[in-house]
């Protein structure tokens, strides 16, 4: 009989600490972790919210040499956490006549990298309501400039009326107002 009691005291005694053992640890496995999960999250080391203003130059012109008189840009941008976005807009002097078109640019922070989307919806361009215009880039942005490469992408109902290619690469050039 003692020898049972024996048994069972080790067993239950045992059942105990292994049930404590791993309600705390379990618990003070995950509360570190994901305080160190959080920590680890570091702000975007790049605040690029602001005015933003300079020149969008069709590299393809005079033999790569860029345009004459390229289209002025402008970006007001706003952050929240590694994205920024904002109405982006081209003004275009020709002739005399000046004609501003507004779209979209987005990026993204990843590190020091800024991945650049430039987005003219239809409608953009009262030339051809129908033209849409992509682009694409990258760069390695400072708090009071952007210069990336971007690879511009017109659909089909911009051809011949709001370009003459269905593609070209042009450079992007941000200062901070």
């Amino acid at each position: 009989m003692k020898r049972y009691q024996w048994i069972q005291s080790l067993v239950i005694g045992v059942s105990l600490a292994a049930a404590a053992a791993c309600g705390s640890s379990g618990s003070s496995s995950a509360n570190p972790a994901s305080a160190s999960a959080a920590s680890t999250v570091a702000a975007p080391s790049l605040n690029l919210a602001g005015s933003w203003s300079g020149k969008l130059n069709n590299v393809n012109s005079n033999g790569g040499q860029g345009q004459t008189n390229p289209p002025s840009a402008t970006w007001s941008a706003t952050q929240s956490g590694s994205t920024v976005t904002g109405p982006f807009s081209l003004t275009i002097v020709d002739g005399g006549k000046s004609r501003t078109y507004t779209g979209t640019l987005t990026g993204t922070l990843s590190g020091e990298q800024l991945s650049l989307n430039l987005s003219f919806p239809s409608g953009a361009f009262p030339e051809s309501a129908a033209c849409t215009i992509t682009g694409t880039g990258t760069a390695t942005p400072t708090t009071t400039s952007i210069s990336s490469t971007m690879a511009i992408v017109f659909a089909a109902p911009c051809v011949g009326t709001v370009s003459d290619r269905p593609s070209e690469t042009d450079q992007l050039t941000l200062s901070k107002s």
